[in-house]
């Protein structure tokens, strides 16, 4: 009898990571539907990209930056090597705001005194999109 496979035990640990945290990035970006989409013109110039991965609005994208940051984060924190690789294979794989997430969740790991969850930290976390705002 075949068993399902799911990798080795970092790549498991890291699926649970990503599928457990949908359960509180999902709705925090739907309660806040008007900031989130207000940059929303970021999924322009990687529609295509994401659209292949079956990201096919600019929520769900956003919702896939911010978890592959925390994930990456959660990586970090087990070895910093291992949150670097992480963090660079989702860059090569078309996250290309994930780093900018990534590194504003370090000011929110060091203010958990003044943000008590993620969701108080939410509207800060999408500041550091600000920077592509611009270039747009």
């Amino acid at each position: 009898m075949d068993l399902p496979m799911f990798g080795g035990w970092s790549f498991f640990t890291g699926l649970q990571q990503h599928e457990f945290s949908h359960s509180f990035i999902n709705p925090i970006t739907d309660k806040n539907h008007n900031l989130a989409y207000s940059y929303e013109e970021l999924f322009i110039p990687i529609k295509g990209k994401m659209r292949s991965m079956a990201y096919t609005n600019w929520s769900t994208c956003l919702n896939e930056h911010i978890i592959r940051a925390l994930t990456s984060r959660f990586a970090y924190h087990e070895d910093n090597l291992d949150g670097i690789r992480a963090l660079e294979m989702e860059k090569e794989t078309g996250f290309i705001y994930v780093e900018a997430l990534f590194n504003k969740l370090e000011e929110y790991e060091n203010n958990r005194d003044k943000y008590s969850t993620i969701e108080d930290f939410y509207p800060e976390l999408l500041k550091s999109l600000d920077e592509f705002m611009d270039k747009n």
